[in-house]
């Protein structure tokens, strides 16, 4: 578990616009949602709360929702390199 918490804080430092995410697996999320959408990083704010920044991004849904997300409740599903 350790060395998972150590990716993730790597993970944060390396998120940047144009990487592709979904919202991250947990037991408040269905599956459904946890498969079916998902966003490009659009904005990378330079404020923080401890390790964690918040990100905007543009969503796969109907309306094209762009929301604001704290980067811990995502998961990079696609890097742009």
């Amino acid at each position: 578990m350790e060395r998972s918490g150590h990716l993730e804080i790597i993970w944060r430092l390396l998120v940047k616009v144009g990487d592709m995410v979904r919202y991250k697996q947990n037991e408040f999320l269905s599956d459904h949602i946890h498969k079916k959408f998902f966003g490009v990083i659009i904005e990378v704010s330079s404020l923080r709360y401890k390790d964690d920044k918040n990100v905007r991004v543009k969503w796969n849904t109907t309306y094209s929702s762009i929301l604001w997300h704290e980067q811990r409740t995502l998961e990079v599903i696609s890097e742009s390199r």
